[in-house]
């Protein structure tokens, strides 16, 4: 059973969780991966904390991504889905979402 203190972390997961459901669904109805971004490192102090960067995270915007581009973004929603299911299994939420198991190409499976 989860305690009260992590319901923060639990809503993040579950909003997380949701956004990639809408996006799986998308790509599953012929959707596109118009752009996305790609992000600096994050350093972290030997506390743990997260150090300043001076690089700028980059947005791509595609006009034509590739099958291979769309492949990937859909495998690795699919991989992220599973582990916050994991996450939240791991923080003791009853009746967690069941891991997502299908990858590209077998669109519709579970």
């Amino acid at each position: 059973m989860s305690s009260y203190q992590n319901t923060p972390e639990i809503n993040a997961l579950y909003q997380e969780q949701q956004q990639i459901a809408n996006a799986i669904a998308m790509l599953d109805n012929d959707g596109n991966v118009s752009s996305f971004v790609v992000s600096p490192a994050i350093q972290r102090s030997p506390e743990g904390y997260p150090l300043p960067t001076t690089q700028m995270a980059v947005s791509i915007n595609t006009i034509a991504p590739s099958q291979e581009l769309l492949d990937a973004a859909y495998n690795a929603l699919i991989i992220r889905h599973n582990e916050i299911s994991a996450e939240l299994e791991a923080l003791g939420v009853p009746d967690a979402p069941v891991e997502e198991v299908r990858k590209r190409g077998t669109k519709g499976n579970k």
